[in-house]
């Protein structure tokens, strides 16, 4: 089996996209044409418009969407959506008319194609707000478990000397990294160090924190988690 993302784009992405507030998506077009140029530098970093106005626009917006704890949702949400689309189906001048993955798609018309990349810079931007708001570092390689922010996700990793691995567990808001590092300070203390050579390692604490930690997260985020079983195909 594996992930279908040409159905969980058509059957959850999309609509979410889709009800999203239309000053996100207005954001996520700014950054398209604002952006275009702007590339990745050596620590994989997208690169913010040289024009002072418009890193000043992406930032002050993204902002209000931190200060509301949208921004990580609607980072991983656009991430999805451009990194999912199946672009085949909408090619220029190809009429859609079957029904595609039980769906029928003929109202979609030609949806919107973030162009230059914009989806993953739009997500790689807020990274970067939400890592310096929550004093999170882009690469985590201290022994133990520890947090990530990526794509607009909150991720645990752990790294040991043989081993380094995460799983992404929600939504990177303010009581969620404050739940995950006081859990995190206890399983180092309990697990660690660990002297297997496999990852299972970080089911164990998923699994442990289930029962422990409740995270706090809205149900359109838990079905992107799931998305990778809930949709499948041969």
């Amino acid at each position: 089996m594996r992930f279908d993302f040409e159905m969980a784009w058509l059957k959850l992405v999309q609509p979410l996209y889709e009800a999203l507030e239309a000053s996100t998506k207005d954001l996520l077009k700014f950054v398209e044409e604002h952006a275009a140029g702007c590339q990745q530098n050596s620590n994989l970093d997208a690169v913010w418009p040289t024009n002072k106005q418009h890193k000043k626009h992406i930032q002050t917006e993204m902002n209000k969407l931190l200060e509301k704890e949208e921004l990580g949702y609607a980072a991983h949400l656009i991430h999805c959506y451009g990194h999912w689309l199946p672009s085949n189906l909408f090619m220029p001048g190809k009429q859609v008319t079957l029904p595609f993955a039980g769906k029928d798609i003929r109202h979609l018309g030609t949806p919107y194609q973030p162009k230059h990349g914009a989806h993953w810079k739009f997500a790689n931007y807020a990274d970067q707000l939400l890592r310096k708001k929550f004093n999170i570092t882009k690469n985590f390689n201290q022994s133990g478990f520890g947090c990530l922010v990526y794509d607009g996700g909150l991720r645990v990793c752990y790294c040991a000397a043989s081993i380094w691995t995460w799983k992404e567990i929600g939504e990177p808001t303010e009581k969620n990294i404050q739940l995950v590092r006081y859990f995190n300070a206890e399983q180092n203390k309990i697990l660690y160090p660990y002297n297997g050579v496999d990852t299972s390692i970080i089911e164990h604490y998923f699994l442990k924190m289930k029962k422990e930690v409740s995270l706090s997260q809205r149900s359109e985020w838990q079905d992107l988690l799931s998305a990778g079983k809930t949709y499948q195909c041969d």
